[in-house]
């Protein structure tokens, strides 16, 4: 095994290994909140959430294996949702680091066409539609993210404290605001996914 193929398969095992951990995790961890008041009980919970997902992992790694360019679509879809709604909590609703997973899909598909020995029809045509995908889901992401800022009152304020501005922001401020943020970020999506898949697929021929 080369050492490009030793750094694949390390980077695919934490974005896919990471998965059942976090979930788990967060899983223990919220759903003992309503009924312990202890904190460090409520960590201790969470830490074996965490080890419990560690050993589904290994498990599923054990018997199943870990060729993660046979992963089924719908296993791959519910991954990057995964994430994408960790990155949404992660962040408070501010979806300027969710382009990175679109690096991280772009990356893992390039690699999933040279596994597959794709023609270049076929290259295309699963560019543009993992391309349209990350960015239709950067499209909810944003729209979910406007709707949260236009609710809360504290909005405007916020910004104006956050980047230290000497005017009060208006609504049809904020509003062209959203607006302009969310289509650059859609559109930055579409551009890296693609991007990451094409420079992957000459990076490893």
């Amino acid at each position: 095994m080369t050492t490009m193929e030793k750094a694949n398969k390390w980077i695919l095992g934490i974005v896919f290994g990471a998965v059942i951990p976090i979930f788990t995790f967060l899983l223990f961890w919220w759903s003992s909140l309503p009924f312990i008041k202890n904190n460090k009980v409520v960590m201790i919970i969470a830490i074996s959430g965490l080890l419990f997902g560690l050993l589904i992992d290994f498990i599923i790694k054990h018997f199943l294996g870990n060729n993660y360019f046979k992963i089924s679509l719908k296993v791959l879809i519910g991954v990057y949702i995964f994430y994408s709604t960790c990155l949404f909590g992660f962040f408070m609703g501010v979806p300027i680091f969710h382009p990175i997973l679109g690096i991280i899909a772009g990356y893992y598909w390039g690699r999933r066409l040279i596994f597959q020995q794709a023609n270049n029809e076929t290259i295309q045509r699963e560019i543009r539609k993992v391309s349209i995908f990350t960015s239709l889901i950067i499209s909810l992401i944003c729209l979910l993210s406007a709707t949260i800022a236009l609710i809360d009152k504290y909005t405007a304020s916020n910004l104006k404290g956050m980047f230290n501005l000497s005017f009060d922001i208006t609504l049809p401020m904020l509003l062209g605001f959203i607006i302009i943020g969310g289509l650059f970020l859609i559109g930055f999506q579409y551009w890296l996914t693609k991007m990451t898949i094409i420079k992957t697929l000459k990076l490893n021929k």
